[in-house]
């Protein structure tokens, strides 16, 4: 089966095995790799741009990292997540990414709402594009601008690994029906711009929930739709 064609940044040279690395990371945190999914190493170097050694490196790490499975000599697959697994890290995402939220909305200033608000405008615009791959990317940006207010670097890192164990699955109601889709996107779209709002407001708690019903809304959703492994 020909290797599917995904657009990822062309790497420095002098940088190989470390950016390899990380752009394979964030093409999975974001969900651009989705579950289930073969990665090869000729598709990741031609990709990447870069020859097959690194890529290995970096693909061997992750699998030392449980983020990939090793299923062949060149092969490697984006693991599938059970449906207690998702649960299990939805708990999780709200206390972390909820704590985040609460702690940004302490301290950001206005400047920093504006480039929220921006970024939120960009992310809506391109789910209404239906460009997925650009939106995933927008949507890991939108979000982490936020926790990257808190000034808990430690809790980012934190929500970054958790996202590598769910991400795969991020592009799934954005791929579903129209009917689906747009029911999917209106849930999210309400309670982000309500966390927008309350953390311009400076109010923490009501940002914090708004975020944890956004993660309610979206476990929701998969726990409806998704097709989960036995």
């Amino acid at each position: 089966m020909a290797d599917r064609i995904i657009r990822l940044p062309k790497v420095a040279k002098t940088t190989l095995k470390s950016r390899n690395y990380e752009e394979i990371r964030k093409a999975i945190i974001c969900g651009r790799f989705q579950a289930g999914e073969t990665l090869t190493i000729r598709g990741l170097s031609e990709a990447l741009g870069t020859s097959t050694t690194p890529v290995r490196e970096a693909l061997q790490q992750l699998v030392a990292e449980k983020v990939l499975t090793n299923v062949a000599n060149k092969e490697f697959r984006v693991p599938q997540v059970s449906r207690d697994t998702l649960n299990q890290i939805y708990n999780v995402r709200k206390l972390l990414e909820g704590y985040a939220c609460y702690q940004t909305a302490k301290l950001a200033t206005e400047e920093q709402v504006q480039t929220l608000k921006k970024l939120h405008t960009e992310l809506r615009e391109l789910r209404q594009a239906k460009d997925t791959e650009e939106m995933l990317l927008k949507n890991m940006e939108w979000h982490f601008s936020i926790y990257a207010i808190s000034a808990e670097k430690y809790l980012t890192d934190l929500i970054q690994n958790v996202w590598l164990s769910v991400g795969p699955i991020f592009a799934s109601p954005y791929l579903a029906s129209s009917k689906e889709r747009n029911k999917y996107c209106n849930a999210m779209e309400k309670n982000e711009l309500a966390l927008i709002e309350h953390i311009q407001r400076g109010e923490a708690e009501n940002a914090q929930n708004s975020l944890n019903e956004t993660l309610a809304k979206s476990a929701e959703w998969f726990n409806s739709n998704y097709s989960f492994e036995n």
